[in-house]
């Protein structure tokens, strides 16, 4: 959940299982983001902005993740998540390089064999 490929993945789920799923997480003794069980809300609301959107992403200090959901139709198996130097590639210029490259290897991945 305080992940770019942990959100993703939690946007694409069913939201039974979803809701069950961040209750565990939120419960966890050694979980370390409180956002969820400080800002339900808010927390909710950002899964909601990534699957509107069709991916998330994080920014850290020196660190930015651009991730995109592993499914199966309209529910989530895992994410894929490219990460590099922020100090290397504005965000917005990163989206328009690599996010179709990641959603079109997402697509393969998932791909029925």
């Amino acid at each position: 959940a305080g992940t770019a490929s942990g959100r993703v993945f939690l946007a694409w789920l069913p939201p039974a299982q979803r809701e069950q799923l961040v209750e565990t997480i939120a419960a966890a003794p050694l979980f370390d983001d409180d956002a969820i069980t400080r800002e339900p809300e808010v927390f909710h609301e950002m899964l909601v902005g990534a699957r509107k959107r069709g991916y998330e992403t994080q920014e850290l200090p020196g660190i930015t993740s651009i991730a995109v959901p592993l499914g199966r139709g309209r529910e989530a198996v895992g994410g894929l998540a490219l990460r590099y130097y922020s100090g290397a590639l504005r965000l917005t210029d990163a989206l328009k390089r690599y996010l179709p490259a990641l959603q079109r290897t997402a697509e393969e991945i998932t791909a029925p064999r």
